[in-house]
């Protein structure tokens, strides 16, 4: 591994484990065990490296999707569902580190890190549904005169949406049913985005309940 890029791994575990805003460069260095030029031969600040280490993140992500979805020979719906329930077949498999993340991710001291997340998925997702869409389109099981636009409106909502079921999780006590309301979420964005393409209802699936409640029943063993 170059020197760059454990810098780049050292950041990604601190900003996981305390937050983006109490790393400090110092911090990093100590971590990697090089000189101060060292690191500002790579990175001229802590936000540069923040750009480069989200950047990555989200590439891998990318790379992933048109893999293993964008470029298969799937119809558009079965690839638009692919796309949408990819992260719920995640969760359902690593429980222990989406908690991990979820308590580092949406801390109080990661919020620079959240909307530099927020932009780069924005912009590099978008291009990816706009494919699905126009392909869509051309078999007739979607409708709309603004497919690039209407890629955008996805992600952004899906987003703003991801946001809220991750509070409603990490805030699981304060609901009477967490699940309940976790899965009227998912509903509604599904509901949006059939609206917003034009599709007939039930053409989106996704499938969450079962995962949420035995990731609720996750969260509450950790409480114990």
């Amino acid at each position: 591994m170059s020197t760059k890029d454990k810098i780049l791994e050292s950041a990604r575990q601190l900003f996981f484990s305390i937050g983006y805003d109490k790393t400090s460069v110092q911090r990093i260095i100590d971590d990697v065990g090089i000189a101060k030029g060292t690191f500002y031969h790579h990175f001229k600040t802590k936000e540069q490296l923040l750009d480069e280490l989200t950047d990555a993140l989200v590439q891998s992500d990318v790379d992933r999707t048109n893999e293993e979805i964008l470029l298969s020979d799937q119809s558009a719906l079965e690839k638009f569902n692919n796309m949408v329930s990819k992260h719920g077949d995640w969760k359902a498999n690593h429980f222990d580190l989406l908690y991990t993340v979820l308590k580092a991710y949406y801390s109080d001291n990661n919020h620079y890190f959240r909307a530099m997340m927020r932009q780069k998925n924005s912009r590099n997702f978008a291009p990816i549904f706009e494919k699905i869409i126009r392909q869509g389109i051309e078999e007739g099981v979607f409708k709309t005169e603004f497919p690039k636009e209407m890629s955008e409106m996805i992600v952004r909502l899906s987003n703003a949406e991801s946001e809220e079921i991750m509070f409603v999780m990490l805030n699981y006590k304060d609901f009477d049913d967490p699940v309940k309301e976790i899965v009227r979420r998912y509903h509604m964005l599904i509901h949006a985005m059939e609206k917003i393409l034009g599709a007939q209802e039930g053409a989106i699936k996704v499938e969450i309940e079962e995962i949420m409640t035995a990731f609720i029943a996750f969260l509450k063993t950790k409480e114990v």
